[in-house]
């Protein structure tokens, strides 16, 4: 047998235990997995967001991005006809 060579597992629990060690060292790295979670997080915000604004149209990132915008600034534009006065304005700026 060549010194370079890797003895075989002898017996069914020893491939067992091959196997297993096996498994641990090809387990992804943490930061992969918060990459992941942080992933995950942003698409389930991303489809609440699409349900409010579009529930019925594009899915994609950019076009529901672009349709929160749209309807952001409607309703910006319809607080400011409801309260046109100058005080309230400066108010509302001061209070967000």
């Amino acid at each position: 047998m060549d010194m370079g060579e890797k003895k075989r597992p002898n017996s069914v629990s020893q491939s067992n235990n091959f196997l297993a060690e096996a498994k641990k060292n090809r387990t992804a790295p943490r930061s992969c997995l918060t990459l992941k979670v942080r992933k995950e997080k942003l698409g389930d915000r991303i489809a609440a967001l699409q349900w409010l604004v579009a529930p019925y149209g594009k899915t994609d990132t950019a076009s529901v991005l672009t349709e929160a915008i749209g309807y952001i600034q409607f309703l910006h534009d319809q607080v400011q006809v409801i309260y046109p006065s100058p005080s309230f304005s400066s108010w509302y700026k001061l209070s967000s």
